[in-house]
């Protein structure tokens, strides 16, 4: 059939569904009809003839159906069906009508309002420089799920071998911790904590005071320190200035020297678990357990897979040293840093 009479021959099928529906119906009763006749020449009575025929085809509605989907557009004939219907019940109740399309516009409009702050606050890009270049480093046994958690002998092996990140840093592992500073009553909030280039590497920059480097690290317990949430210095100090300096101990370990306040938004890399205190890592659980979260930034044209590439045989590297045999089983896994 040329194409143009096909689609004038679609088009009238789908404005005028009765035509379409009569043809339908007519050619169905004649292949049930003709089925009737081959059963009765076969020795069959008429009437069980014709019921059984009718078992054979089935539903009459449910073949019809069948023959409307495969026509194509039965999705605009129901469209045009619920139109129409619409259009007949506002003409017949106006007022209940307006009522209703009044409400839907207003939920839908409540709806899209409460997802685009929701959408805003919590399902946003990181709020740091190019997020879109970030990747979160995974490990994952055969028949496991994977998770963040390297070794520092691991790490050191793929920062120094390392040709595809501007940055390898470690990431801010997560634990609660019961805070005091000055006289202020104890707070309990999560401590993350972090690398020596955490911050650098992120590009969030110090409210007040500055942020954790790689000094800090290597001080470790000899001049422990830490950095506060814009969040937590507002709501304990006021924005007095007057923190840095301040002693902070979190639950029964020295006290840390508050030495600066993140810029205001930041709160780790959880909007669901907002972090306010980081201390550096060489005094956390990362340093106690073992156990560092990688986190990465790609160089310019670099893609993911080229970077799982090369790290895969440097994690695999790190790993083949390892005793245990569950170890040497594992494969480095990378995925696009996500802010949830």
């Amino acid at each position: 059939m040329n194409p143009w009479r096909h689609l004038h021959s679609w088009i009238r099928g789908v404005l005028r569904p009765s035509r379409k529906e009569n043809e339908m119906d007519a050619e169905l009763r004649f292949h049930i009809e003709a089925f009737t006749e081959d059963l009765m020449r076969s020795g069959m009575s008429r009437e069980a003839a014709l019921r059984k025929a009718r078992i054979e085809f089935g539903s009459t509605e449910k073949f019809k159906e069948k023959c409307r989907e495969e026509r194509g557009g039965f999705w605009l004939e129901t469209f045009w069906g619920d139109v129409r219907f619409g259009l007949r019940m506002f003409r017949e109740n106006p007022g209940f009508t307006a009522v209703a399309v009044l409400t839907l516009a207003l939920g839908i409009g409540a709806n899209t309002a409460i997802f685009t702050i929701t959408n805003g606050l919590m399902l946003h890009t990181l709020p740091v420089r190019d997020p879109g270049e970030l990747v979160e480093l995974l490990h994952q046994s055969p028949g496991e799920p994977a998770f963040n958690g390297f070794s520092w002998e691991a790490y050191r092996t793929m920062r120094d071998g390392d040709h595809v990140f501007s940055e390898l840093f470690i990431g801010s592992t997560m634990n609660f911790g019961t805070v005091r500073v000055d006289n202020l009553g104890p707070q309990t909030v999560f401590v993350g904590s972090v690398g020596g280039n955490f911050f650098q590497s992120l590009g969030v920059r110090a409210a007040a005071g500055r942020l954790i480097g790689p000094e800090d690290v290597h001080a470790g317990y000899h001049d422990p320190v830490a950095v506060v949430s814009w969040s937590f210095w507002k709501t304990r100090f006021n924005l007095d200035r007057g923190i840095i300096g301040k002693k902070l101990v979190v639950n029964d370990d020295p006290p840390l020297t508050i030495i600066g306040v993140a810029q205001r938004g930041f709160y780790g890399l959880s909007s669901q678990e907002p972090q306010d205190v980081w201390w550096p890592a060489s005094l956390g659980p990362s340093q106690r357990w073992g156990a560092l979260d990688l986190l990465a930034r790609l160089k310019p044209g670099v893609s993911i897979t080229q970077a799982r590439a090369e790290m895969s045989a440097l994690f695999q590297e790190a790993v083949n040293q390892d005793a245990a045999p569950f170890v040497r089983t594992m494969k480095l896994r990378m995925v696009a840093l996500r802010y949830e």
